[in-house]
């Protein structure tokens, strides 16, 4: 099945990111880590961002994708193929978390948007949820996507008309070391402020 699904990715993938280039410019910095067991993070504006982070990510990424979008049987089934695991926002599970570090001590990588949401404030980034301190290892590389907006479903399929120039940064790995959770998070941010001023 794993071998199915990286398969899948692989195609997907060159026929995406042509297309990508085409409606959005997208531009990529950074290369992506070939290294395995690390959370990859970022900030979150818009519906496009797993796909366009998926394509800049290049290597198969897990996702960590919010409960509700597997709601929609067809949806959940196509996320699912493309590594998307559930997470209740509310109530994080036990299986879930366990899933999670599995996942990361196979040597996969795996996505979070540590805001834990999209963000519709206009600001740089809402604060993030300590949740991703919970998933069992230290070693981090920060994404930021800039160029997009917030945006309803109904509108996503308008953007490249509305607005062109996506930039996807990819950082570097770096550790977090220490107890304190709260000097972790600022740590988390920090990176992820001093990738968008690069």
């Amino acid at each position: 099945m794993k071998f199915v699904k990286d398969l899948i990715w692989s195609v997907s993938l060159s026929l995406a990111y042509p297309i990508a280039k085409i409606l959005f410019n997208m531009k990529i910095e950074g290369k992506y880590p070939r290294k395995g067991g690390i959370i990859i993070y970022s900030n979150h504006l818009s519906y496009l961002d797993p796909p366009l982070l998926g394509i800049a990510l290049v290597r198969p990424t897990y996702f960590v994708a919010k409960i509700e979008l597997f709601r929609n049987p067809l949806f959940a089934f196509v996320i699912k193929i493309f590594n998307a695991i559930p997470l209740d926002r509310d109530r994080p599970s036990v299986s879930f978390l366990k899933r999670v570090k599995k996942i990361l001590q196979s040597k996969n990588n795996i996505l979070v948007f540590p805001e834990g949401t999209r963000n519709r404030t206009g600001k740089f980034f809402l604060p993030f949820k300590k949740g991703i301190l919970k998933f069992g290892v230290n070693k981090f590389c920060p994404v930021y996507i800039e160029g997009l907006k917030f945006l309803k479903l109904k509108k996503i399929f308008l953007y490249f008309f509305e607005e062109k120039g996506v930039k996807i940064k990819i950082g570097r790995i770096f550790y977090l070391k220490g107890s304190d959770g709260d000097k972790k998070i600022k740590l988390l941010e920090d990176k992820l402020w001093e990738l968008k001023k690069l």
